[in-house]
């Protein structure tokens, strides 16, 4: 191989590794942290059954990402909780765009004037 094609793989390829991470980073808190919470609450409600052998909200790995999201480490939190439901064999739930949680007794979209009638 040519010191050429070697050098602009090793560029692509940091350039690759660069544009996954840089996203992260851009992230404000209040995203990060719903984003703890939307990872805790579906494992709670999927990784949970009724059975002997669950361990749901008790798993220490979630309880490890817990822990780091209410320390304020929301990336690390994230991340455990990700590699956690990949590990249980579930499909991480996306991100949504906007974790913008509708107000008590509105369903998104629904105009406020809709309520006072």
């Amino acid at each position: 191989m040519s010191p050429r094609l070697v050098r602009s793989t090793l560029a692509f390829a940091f350039v690759l590794m660069a544009n996954s991470i840089i996203p992260a980073f851009g992230q404000d808190s209040s995203s990060l942290k719903a984003r703890c919470n939307q990872l805790m609450t579906f494992f709670d409600w999927y990784g949970a059954s009724r059975s002997e052998n669950t361990d749901g909200a008790r798993n220490h790995t979630r309880l490890g990402a817990e822990m780091e999201c209410k320390k304020g480490n929301y990336q690390e939190g994230v991340a455990m909780m990700e590699a956690l439901l990949r590990r249980k064999k579930f499909d991480v739930p996306p991100a949504p765009a906007a974790m913008v949680e509708a107000p008590m007794g509105r369903a998104p979209g629904t105009p406020v004037e809709a309520l006072t009638r």
